[in-house]
């Protein structure tokens, strides 16, 4: 009776094991793709938008969850297993300056998006930012948390972190200049590097008040 019992509850078990769903997960191999093609869709949307009304939280929420240790696949929908390259761009020239903020993303978010476009390449931007991120490894592996996104000011903020630096990579979609958005516990008084994609500087001092961001440009402040 014993051995019946305990083979009838073996079957049991098994039978629960075949029954239940099997979840989708993403390989590590898939994991980086699987990124990309995320923000890439976020990414299009958001360019593809007019100027004004274009709203950072499109981007932001899309960065929250690529940074966080949420489900890919619940957010992927159709798209996951990943089979789909990415996406093109090939019309986003409303402002002149689409191009360098693209490219900004490119560059300092880490696995970002892989797009396609046929606007102009700044070989200027690219050759300072090139530069910037070869002297401040942070701006290419770090941990990324988003900090500041504000629809109506248009702005987007997200702050890059490492054991050596920190760095805040700052965009203002908007026609006017902005204060630039900083997280709380930034000294008013601090030794930074910053970078702007308007004039392909890097300068170095310290701050003696707020720092401004200007019209559809992006900054990158580290310290």
């Amino acid at each position: 009776m014993i051995a019946v019992f305990m083979l009838m509850m073996i079957l049991v078990v098994v039978k629960s094991f075949e029954s239940a769903p099997a979840e989708p997960i993403i390989e590590r191999a898939d994991l980086l793709s699987a990124r990309a093609l995320l923000f890439d869709r976020a990414t299009v949307r958001f360019f593809n938008a007019s100027a004004t009304n274009r709203l950072p939280s499109i981007l932001g929420s899309t960065l929250h969850i690529i940074a966080s240790n949420q489900r890919l696949e619940d957010h992927l929908g159709n798209n996951y297993p990943i089979q789909q390259p990415a996406q093109r761009l090939s019309s986003i020239s409303s402002e002149p300056s689409d191009s360098d903020l693209l490219t900004v993303l490119q560059q300092t978010i880490p696995n970002g998006p892989a797009l396609k476009s046929s606007l102009p390449i700044n070989e200027a931007l690219q050759f300072s930012l090139k530069t910037l991120k070869s002297d401040f490894d942070v701006l290419n592996r770090a941990q990324l948390d988003v900090y500041e996104i504000d629809d109506k000011l248009q702005l987007l903020a997200f702050r890059l972190r490492n054991t050596d630096n920190q760095a805040f990579v700052i965009f203002n979609f908007s026609n006017t200049s902005q204060t630039a958005p900083l997280p709380f516990g930034f000294m008013s008084s601090t030794k930074v590097v910053v970078w702007r994609s308007n004039t392909h500087q890097i300068g170095k001092f310290v701050t003696s008040g707020a720092l401004t961001v200007n019209p559809h440009s992006a900054m990158i402040i580290i310290i």
